[in-house]
């Protein structure tokens, strides 16, 4: 694998960050703006390199032109930064370090999962603690006994999703000394789901 410089290894954890928090990869304008590049025409030249260098692939359309690029993530999990379980921190803090696919045993040729560090221990009693590294599967969905990777007001927590027919939201912990957080769309409060926990990674 080449290695990038330090501007290219922003550039691909912002790109990380923006598919994993939005769904999609940023325009030239966006990469531009958030690393104060002169044009979007320098920040294109950016993408090229990390093209060229293996890290981003195109998705080319029927004619052949790229319409869209990726993340190759065959290469690795990104490891975007920390996660609360317990009190909601601030928007999840990215990082440039990449899990090896292989070696936690996961096929992320969809792009799909990333990787966060949990701090708190609100989610002890579903064997998850403060160190510990959960792969999250991007989806804007979960079931209430899935645990989910939430956004609260722009703040990451990890919980248990139960919708309640008042239209409010619970955010449940997994730890009886704790209470559920309980969101409240008709007062302004926002959630979004980022994903689905799938798997725990505990380093000793």
């Amino acid at each position: 694998m080449h290695e990038l410089t330090e501007k290219q290894q922003q550039i691909l954890s912002f790109i990380q960050n923006h598919l994993a928090q939005k769904g999609g990869i940023p325009t030239y304008r966006e990469i531009q703006e958030a690393f104060a590049i002169k044009s979007p025409n320098g920040a294109r030249k950016h993408v090229l390199a990390l093209m060229r260098k293996g890290y981003l692939k195109a998705l080319h359309n029927s004619v052949g032109h790229i319409r869209a690029l990726s993340v190759d993530s065959k290469r690795g999990i990104p490891l975007l930064g920390r996660i609360a379980a317990g009190v909601p921190i601030e928007a999840i803090e990215t990082h440039h370090e990449m899990l090896d696919v292989e070696y936690f045993g996961f096929d992320n040729k969809n792009g799909d999962l990333f990787a966060l560090t949990v701090t708190g221990e609100s989610m002890i009693e579903a064997h998850i603690m403060n160190g510990d590294t959960v792969i999250v599967k991007q989806q804007p969905l979960v079931g209430t006994h899935d645990i989910a990777a939430v956004l609260v007001n722009n703040e990451a927590t990890l919980k248990y999703v139960r919708p309640q027919a008042d239209g409010s939201i619970l955010l449940v912990p997994a730890n009886a000394a704790l209470q559920p957080l309980c969101i409240q769309p008709e007062r302004g409060e926002h959630m979004r789901i980022l994903g689905k926990v799938i798997s725990v990674v505990r380093r000793l």
